[in-house]
């Protein structure tokens, strides 16, 4: 609540000519009188509402900043953050202290990025805020709603790192666009939800990212115990459990690249011009992670390393590549025993992976290490 407060007394606007000017053609443009005629006879907050939104469906054109900026003070004072946030988006309106909040995330040696896929751009060194406005901007032509998102999740990152950095151990580069999801996944049941998710007021918000972060979950008991659900988090945070660089460096060592589904990481030259304690080693394992399409996925192949890792001095002999595809496959395969049948399996980045295996916590006489630890024999 009090962020959004903040946008009347202390926001950065962004004039109307500047808007219009960098922005493509068909994103701004006057309101029609028929539009203004239509938003004047709606009697209501939320009869105003469906007017704007409609338009903006119908046309993918941002409303007039007079028309939305009037319907935003009204929600504002009403408290209803749904409309709130749309019509902040609706005028492109820049939170006062953004720059500083990204800056202060980046210097803890943390990263954001922005988009999916190829699109997916990485902030590393702190930009200026018309960079930045250009940047969110340009990530949130898809969902409107995104360009207040981005800067709100943001916000509440800085608060949670300014309260308990510990609590981001692990954590290298901060995926907004996965994020979002993951929350309104964790609020609404669906990940494509952005209007249920708008929804819920700030503090909610900052509660349920909290939770995330912290390892709590705002879901039920029976929820909390799903294996499923916590990788899935893990993996859209980017978390790396204690010294996972090592582990790879150390396989890295032995050999001349590990195999992600797709994507290798080679030997050559990461263990020959890096440390596995060096900035820049961990930001070559992250990006290779990042390549993992299926959070989910990611986990398992993390705990696959770890557990290679921890075990290496017992392995006389390891393949040129070795493949974590392959070593999954063979934990399943020993978990199903030996049919070698995924039974209710689930597609993760190409991978078909068994939704028990999924569920299955990692230590334990029954957990998924266990059952990696037999596959790994089969490496050599």
């Amino acid at each position: 609540k009090q962020w959004y407060q903040r946008r009347v007394r202390g926001i950065l606007r962004i004039r109307s000519s500047d808007s219009i000017s960098s922005l493509p053609d068909s994103d701004v443009v006057l309101a029609p009188p028929d539009l203004k005629d239509q938003f004047a006879d709606a009697e209501g907050l939320e009869a105003k509402w469906s007017v704007l939104m409609e338009h903006y469906k119908s046309n993918r054109t941002l409303p007039e900043r007079s028309l939305s900026f009037e319907l935003y003070s009204l929600a504002l004072r009403s408290h209803h953050w749904q409309i709130v946030r749309y019509c902040a988006a609706f005028q492109l309106l820049t939170h006062s202290s953004i720059s500083e909040d990204v800056t202060h995330i980046l210097v803890n040696q943390k990263q954001l990025s922005f988009g999916e896929g190829e699109g997916e751009e990485t902030i590393s060194q702190p930009p200026s805020t018309g960079e930045f406005v250009e940047c969110i901007r340009r990530h949130s032509q898809r969902e409107i709603i995104l360009f207040v998102l981005y800067q709100e999740v943001i916000s509440y990152i800085c608060q949670m790192v300014q309260r308990n950095i510990g609590d981001f151990v692990g954590i290298l580069r901060f995926r907004l666009d996965r994020l979002i999801r993951l929350l309104a996944l964790e609020i609404t049941g669906s990940e494509d939800d952005l209007l249920g998710l708008c929804k819920v007021t700030p503090i909610q918000l900052y509660r349920v990212m909290s939770g995330l972060f912290g390892g709590v979950s705002p879901l039920s008991e029976v929820e909390d115990s799903s294996w499923d659900r916590r990788r899935r988090v893990d993996g859209v945070l980017n978390r790396v459990p204690p010294n996972f660089q090592v582990h790879v460096y150390a396989i890295l060592n032995r050999c001349h690249g590990i195999r992600a589904g797709e994507h290798l990481l080679s030997s050559f030259p990461l263990v020959q011009e890096m440390t596995p304690g060096e900035p820049q080693f961990a930001v070559a394992i992250n990006d290779w992670l990042d390549k993992v399409p299926s959070a989910q996925l990611r986990q398992l192949y993390i705990e696959v390393v770890v557990m290679l890792g921890s075990t290496l001095k017992m392995v006389s002999r390891l393949p040129d590549i070795v493949d974590l595809n392959k070593v999954l496959e063979g934990a399943m395969r020993v978990y199903n025993g030996g049919s070698g049948i995924q039974q209710n399996g689930t597609v993760h980045g190409g991978s078909i992976v068994s939704r028990e295996f999924l569920r299955t916590p990692p230590t334990g006489k029954f957990g998924t290490l266990s059952y990696i630890i037999q596959a790994i024999a089969e490496l050599q």
